[in-house]
C-alpha cells in the first residue's frame, strides 16, 4: 500500500476487538471544532448508522456534555470521564506539538466504555513534532503588517502549557485551575518515554526498517515514475534528502508552512520541559554544546518575505494642492440631433422587427456661466512593505476570499497571504513516533 496511505481510525470493529462489544451505540467521532461541550453535539455524530439521533436514542451521550458543561472540577465527572487519560493525552499533545485533535476541535473520538466512563480518543497525527504549527498561532502573515510580525513569539517548543493550550471548559477544569495531576504526568511521560535517550534510538530504528522504502518513494526511475507511489498525482514537493535531513535536526519548508526536524523538536522541547517543571533530566542532552548536524542546503530558516525585507516602513509625506479658481465663458450653442434609424430586434414570440424613424429635432442651449470653486486635494500617504504592498481596500472591508486566504492566491492590490489549509495528500515528516492508543497507528508524521 505504500507508507503514506494508512491512518488510524476507531471504528466498531475496533471496539470490538479491544473491548469485545459488539454493534456499540456509543462511539462519537468528533470533527468540526467539537470541544466536549453540549454545544458539540451535532459535531460529534455517532459511529453506528443504526442509531437515530433525532429519536433522542443518544440521551446518555448529551448527559455527558452537559455534565462536562456543569463541572468545576475533576471530581466532578470522574465517574463518567477517563480524566487521567485525558489528562495524559494533554500532555502527550503538548510534548509533541500535536495541535491537530481537540486543540482545533476534530481528529478526536469519545466512546463510552462497557465500565460506563467516557474516554477521549486522538486519531490522525500527521501534525505532530510542531509541523505547520504556525497555521494555529499565526494564522495568516500579513506583509504590510511588520509590526504584528515582530511581535509575535514563534519559538514554540519553549511555549508553556498555558501559551500552547486552547482554552476550553474542559481543559481549565481539569489542567488549568488545578495543574497538579498535569504536572505528575508530565514528569512520569518526560522520564520513560519522552526524552533523547529514548526516542532518538527509536528513530534510527524506524529509518533503518523503511529507509529501502522511503529511497523508492523519493527516487524517480528512467522514465520519472516514482515506483513507491501509488497516487502519481498528489503534489510532493520533497527529495530523498528532505527525509534523511527532516527526521533527524534539519526543519523545511512543508506545503503549508513549515516542518521541524524530528529530533530537533524533541530536543528543544525536552530542556523546555526539564526546566519548567523542575524534572531531573539527562545532562547530556541539557547540556547546549551538544552537537548535532543540520543539512544547511535544504534547511528551512524563515519565511521568503521576511528573510528578503527588513520590514522598512516608508511613509509618504502627505501634500496639500490647492487649484486656482477658473473662469469658464460658454458660448451659446445650437445642436440639431441628426434623425436617427431604429431597428428593435424580434422577440422570442417571433415578431416582426420594427421600424422607428425619429424626426431631428432642435436644442438651443443657453449660455452659461460657470465659476468653478477651489478644491484641496491631500494625497493620502502609501505604506510600502518589504517587496509587497497588500491592497488597503481588502484590507479595510476585509473583503478577502476564502480561496484568497485559504490558497495564498495573489490579487489585484497585490496581496499574498501564506495560510494554505491541511492538505490529506500532504506528505512531510515521514517518521511517527507511536505511543500506544490500542490502535492501528500510521507510519507517517
Amino acid at each position: 500500500m505504500g507508507l503514506f496511505v494508512l491512518t488510524d481510525s476507531y471504528k466498531k470493529s475496533w471496539v470490538k476487538k479491544v473491548y469485545n462489544e459488539e454493534n456499540t451505540f456509543t462511539l462519537h467521532k468528533c470533527e468540526n471544532s467539537a470541544y466536549i461541550n453540549e454545544e458539540s453535539i451535532n459535531r460529534c455524530p455517532n459511529e453506528n448508522d443504526d442509531i437515530d439521533f433525532i429519536d433522542g436514542e443518544e440521551d446518555e451521550f448529551r448527559e455527558f456534555l452537559q455534565a462536562v458543561d456543569k463541572a468545576e472540577s475533576a471530581e466532578d465527572i470522574e465517574d463518567i470521564f477517563e480524566v487521567e487519560d485525558f489528562i495524559y493525552e494533554m500532555a502527550i499533545e503538548y510534548l509533541l506539538g500535536a495541535w491537530d485533535h481537540i486543540q482545533l476541535g476534530h481528529n478526536f473520538y469519545l466512546y463510552k466504555q462497557p465500565n460506563g466512563k467516557w474516554k477521549y480518543l486522538t486519531y490522525d497525527h500527521d501534525h505532530s513534532f510542531g509541523i505547520n504549527i504556525d497555521r494555529i498561532f499565526v494564522g495568516n502573515f500579513f506583509y504590510d503588517l511588520p509590526e504584528r510580525n515582530e511581535i509575535l513569539n514563534r519559538d514554540y517548543p519553549n511555549y508553556t502549557f498555558e501559551d500552547w493550550t486552547q482554552k476550553h471548559h474542559v481543559i481549565d477544569i481539569l489542567i488549568l485551575k488545578d495543574p497538579t495531576r498535569f504536572n505528575n504526568a508530565m514528569k512520569d511521560i518526560v522520564t520513560r518515554v519522552f526524552n533523547p535517550a529514548t526516542l532518538f534510538p527509536r528513530i534510527d530504528e524506524l529509518k533503518d526498517f523503511i529507509r529501502s522504502l522511503a529511497e523508492k518513494d523519493y527516487t524517480p526511475d528512467k522514465e520519472g515514475n516514482y515506483p513507491g507511489r501509488i497516487n502519481t498525482k498528489g503534489n510532493n514537493p520533497y527529495t530523498f534528502e528532505h527525509w534523511e535531513a527532516n527526521s533527524e535536526f534539519t526543519s523545511v519548508e512543508s506545503l503549508q508552512y513549515n516542518a521541524y526536524g524530528i529530533k530537533y523538536w524533541i530536543l528543544a522541547k525536552y530542556r523546555n520541559v526539564c526546566k519548567d517543571y523542575n524534572i531531573l533530566c539527562d545532562p547530556v542532552y541539557l547540556d547546549e554544546n551538544y552537537k548535532f548536524d543540520v543539512d544547511e542546503a535544504i534547511e528551512f530558516k524563515d519565511y521568503d518575505f521576511i528573510l528578503n525585507s527588513n520590514f522598512t516602513m516608508i511613509i509618504d509625506e502627505p501634500t496639500s494642492i490647492v487649484e486656482e479658481p477658473t473662469l469658464i465663458n460658454e458660448e451659446p450653442t445650437s445642436i440639431i440631433e441628426e434623425p436617427t434609424l431604429i431597428i428593435e430586434k424580434p422577440t422570442l414570440f417571433n415578431e416582426e422587427p420594427v421600424l422607428v424613424n425619429e424626426e431631428p429635432t432642435l436644442k438651443n442651449e443657453e449660455s452659461t456661466l460657470i465659476i468653478e470653486e477651489p478644491t484641496s486635494v491631500i494625497e493620502v500617504p502609501t505604506l510600502i512593505n518589504g517587496s509587497r504592498i497588500i491592497d488597503e481596500k481588502a484590507m479595510v472591508n476585509n473583503e478577502l476570499t476564502n480561496n484568497e486566504v485559504e490558497n495564498g492566491i495573489e490579487g489585484e492590490g497585490g496581496i499574498e497571504v501564506v495560510n494554505d489549509l491541511e492538505s490529506d495528500n500532504e506528505i512531510e515528516n515521514d517518521v511517527h513516533i507511536e505511543y500506544d492508543i490500542d490502535s492501528e497507528t500510521e507510519v507517517q508524521n
